[in-house]
């Protein structure tokens, strides 16, 4: 749906991609779901180094402390989780039912500064 739809940001898009925007998204609507059975789609190196670092961000800010990094594989699970929860969001906002009259870009971007806003600063 969001890499074929018309009107989709997305489309054209690799998968790595949506999976970062999905997890922002899981992580900004505190959406973590637990995936039901774990079967990787996306290889590592498939997800550039500064979507990487974004990645990162979101276990060093859920659980207020690096720690979490020495742990990769609740890193990585966390990460998913996220992106599992958000999936759902991410089509919704930009293609459901609920989409306002906005253009989804803008209105992407602008969630996207919400989110960077809403963070306290260090």
């Amino acid at each position: 749906m969001l890499l074929n739809d018309a009107r989709s940001p997305f489309r054209g898009k690799t998968m790595a991609e949506i999976f970062v925007y999905a997890a922002v998204f899981g992580f900004k609507n505190k959406k973590r779901e637990k995936l039901k059975k774990a079967k990787p789609q996306i290889s590592a190196i498939a997800i550039s180094k500064s979507h990487t670092a974004l990645l990162l961000t979101i276990p060093i800010i859920d659980t207020n402390g690096i720690d979490v990094l020495f742990n990769s594989e609740e890193t990585v699970s966390m990460i998913e989780e996220y992106a599992n929860g958000g999936i759902g969001i991410l089509g919704d906002e930009l293609l459901g039912s609920a989409v306002r009259a906005q253009d989804p870009i803008i209105k992407m971007a602008s969630d996207m500064r919400d989110l960077v806003s809403d963070q306290p600063a260090s």
